[in-house]
């Protein structure tokens, strides 16, 4: 036995017991803060659907996607589809991409206490620079979608009434919405931003089905 084993084992029993749990509770802190999402996570959860056809219509345009992380991919395709980088008329601007994977809300989880108030100025204002980028993806989805019914209601030829893109974009949100709808059906689990997604969608029919009447 060698001289700090000896030190160790002349302590008092509740301070090696205090020492102990303090290890053990720095130890779960470590791991958890490894398994929580972050907020930013959270926020962005909403896209993961539409992530398989971020990365496809970036591929068309020349992007290597393969080793991009998901917030890179998301600022990415909004500079690329949604901002107004190739369209004056468009009044988002494209985003720094570095500034946004490093945002402070992929770094703050809902368990953090050490990092000030979550309802400061300063990290309202980080959440709300990521949940815009979120929402505008969506909703730039969601209007190909709408225009591509309509084009359809109108007898439209698909082809003449909207871009390549605006085609694959509306055909992904077809198919995600009708996968939500049959997990209703079928009583599987829904996530918060699928529900958001599906009240979204069944106000649109209900809306469209008063103005028809």
């Amino acid at each position: 036995m060698d001289l700090t084993d000896r030190f160790q084992l002349d302590q008092p029993v509740n301070v090696r017991r205090r020492k102990k749990n303090t290890l053990i509770k720095i130890f779960n802190r470590s791991s958890q803060s490894h398994l929580e999402p972050s907020y930013g996570s959270q926020m962005t959860l909403e896209l993961l659907p539409f992530n398989n056809v971020m990365a496809f219509q970036l591929k068309r345009r020349g992007f290597n996607t393969k080793n991009l992380s998901r917030t890179e991919l998301i600022a990415l395709y909004y500079n690329e589809f949604v901002s107004n980088k190739d369209n004056n008329a468009n009044v988002y601007k494209p985003i720094n991409s570095y500034d946004f994977r490093n945002n402070a809300s992929f770094k703050i989880r809902p368990s953090d206490s050490l990092n000030g108030n979550l309802e400061s100025y300063v990290n309202r204002t980080h959440f709300a620079e990521v949940s815009s980028v979120v929402d505008r993806i969506v909703k730039h989805f969601k209007t190909s979608q709408l225009k591509k019914r309509y084009a359809f209601e109108q007898g439209l030829n698909l082809n003449e009434a909207l871009t390549n893109d605006e085609i694959i974009q509306a055909r992904a949100t077809d198919k995600i919405s009708n996968s939500l709808e049959s997990q209703i059906l079928l009583g599987e689990p829904v996530n918060q931003g699928q529900l958001i997604n599906i009240l979204f969608w069944g106000f649109i029919a209900l809306f469209l089905w008063y103005a028809l009447e």
